[in-house]
């Protein structure tokens, strides 16, 4: 399903490309501040980045009729249509991943544009904003490309998907084998954008989307802890299932060594000093035998030009018939 692994990329070209400039807003708006826990009910004051982030939010975790949806509900289809090997645990992990989008997205959304206006409560030395400041909307430099990108966030993808489910105009010349029936299938089940938009609310990934959402809601929002996790799961997710820590400590420092040891016997004493300066080392060298040979004297260059031809000569009329 190459087909739809490109459009899924296209739609997310906007949507996430908005996103990016809304969080540029936002930075903007808070004056560089770039601690979302600083933040907070922006909607107030930042209307246009607001309803534009909230757009690109509902493409990315795929509400019904929003681009992202069609670009990622195709892709699950398809995934659930695979008969390839670890097509399930594939669907599984597309389907649960609906879920931790959702989750994700939403508590960014809550953090940044609902709730407690928090900069106000934070001490002068740690927050870019003044108790006595306020967040205030980006110049149209900014929120005119915002408006521009939430448009097709919104609506491209309900114009774009019956052309490629039904045709495969994107990647026409790619050869699909007849094994793979998943993008077939997807098009046999294709009605049209209308149809997919209203099945959609009746799919697991949007009951899935729905649980991430609330559960974004109760707990980044509302402040409602559901149940106390057990202090092994908080340290682990506090710490990132240790992979920062692991990057920090072991892989960083081990690429910057290496990146030492290259970088002094490859760079400097390979390429540098052997092949660089080796020769012009060489060429050096070479030049101070030959200018020797170099009087300006027409006579010596005449002699020099009699005995290279003689050994010529020589070559080709004694040496050449010995061999």
């Amino acid at each position: 399903s190459y087909t739809l692994a490109i459009f899924h990329l296209f739609t997310h070209a906007f949507f996430k490309a908005l996103l990016f400039l809304g969080a540029g807003s936002v930075i903007i708006g808070m004056h560089h501040d770039q601690n979302i826990f600083n933040m907070g009910n922006l909607k107030k004051y930042m209307p246009i980045t607001w309803v534009t982030f909230l757009i690109a939010t509902l493409a990315l975790v795929g509400t019904p009729f929003f681009s992202g949806f069609f670009s990622k509900e195709a892709i699950i289809e398809a995934v659930k249509f695979s008969e390839i090997n670890g097509s399930s645990f594939a669907y599984f992990a597309t389907v649960f991943g609906v879920f931790l989008t959702s989750l994700y997205s939403f508590r960014l959304y809550f953090i940044v544009f609902h709730g407690k206006e928090r900069w106000k409560s934070i001490k002068k030395n740690n927050a870019h904003l003044t108790p006595s400041q306020t967040p205030k909307e980006s110049s149209w430099v900014v929120t005119a490309p915002l408006i521009l990108l939430a448009i097709p966030s919104a609506i491209i993808g309900f114009f774009a998907v019956e052309p490629i489910i039904n045709t495969n105009f994107i990647l026409d010349n790619i050869y699909v084998a007849d094994s793979h029936q998943a993008l077939k299938l997807s098009s046999q089940n294709f009605h049209s954008a209308f149809q997919m938009g209203i099945h959609g609310f009746v799919t697991l990934p949007f009951l899935l989307l729905i649980f991430g959402f609330i559960t974004a809601y109760l707990i980044y929002l509302k402040e409602y802890r559901l149940f106390k996790l057990p202090k092994l799961i908080v340290v682990v997710i506090d710490k990132k299932f240790g992979f920062d820590a692991l990057n920090e400590k072991y892989i960083a420092p081990l690429i910057i060594n290496i990146g030492k040891i290259l970088w002094k016997f490859v760079d400097l004493n390979t390429i540098d000093e052997f092949f660089v300066n080796g020769s012009a080392r060489l060429v050096r060298i070479f030049s101070k035998v030959t200018k020797k040979i170099q009087t300006g004297h027409v006579s010596q260059y005449t002699f020099f030009m009699v005995i290279g031809l003689l050994v010529f000569i020589s070559f080709f009329s004694i040496g050449w018939n010995s061999l």
